[in-house]
């Protein structure tokens, strides 16, 4: 007998009502909000097709946002967003929409995932390089230590 293909709920799905946690509107709103990643269920079944599915059955469960790295698909993505009623969170990946188009698509937050530290690594190991090889024009022409730092204040 072979192993069931078929898509699982997520186990939060499987609780019984009086266990499953509701989640107040308030709470949604907060810094502070569950949010639930929709990728590996996605990776066992058809596709993005699911994730409303999976989306909704976060919901009930008290997520208040859905995380769906890998999809940019501006209709699909519109298309969880209404059927989920969540907040739809989309990953950078080459290619990808501008943030504007995700915004009216209905994401709601644009992860650049671990892409910006490769780049910040670059950019020190080549200022590492010139350095040692006597070129400093890199370093003089980056902020100062109180620029940077200026960067942080409110």
């Amino acid at each position: 007998m072979g192993r069931s293909t078929a898509p699982r709920p997520p186990p939060s799905a499987s609780r019984s009502p009086a266990r499953r946690p509701t989640t107040p509107a308030s709470t949604c709103s907060s810094t502070l909000a569950p949010t639930c990643s929709s990728s590996a269920w996605a990776r066992r079944t058809a596709g993005w097709r699911t994730s409303s599915p999976a989306g909704n059955a976060y919901r009930e469960a008290g997520a208040c946002g859905l995380f769906v790295p890998g999809l940019l698909d501006l209709d699909a993505l519109g298309t969880v967003a209404r059927e989920t009623g969540l907040k739809v969170n989309a990953m950078w990946l080459p290619g990808a929409p501008a943030p504007e188009q995700l915004r009216e698509a209905g994401v709601s937050r644009y992860s650049a995932g671990t892409a910006i530290a490769p780049v910040a690594y670059t950019a020190a190991a080549d200022a590492a390089r010139a350095f040692l090889a006597g070129q400093d024009k890199a370093m003089a022409a980056s902020l100062n230590y109180a620029a940077f730092n200026d960067k942080f204040a409110k």
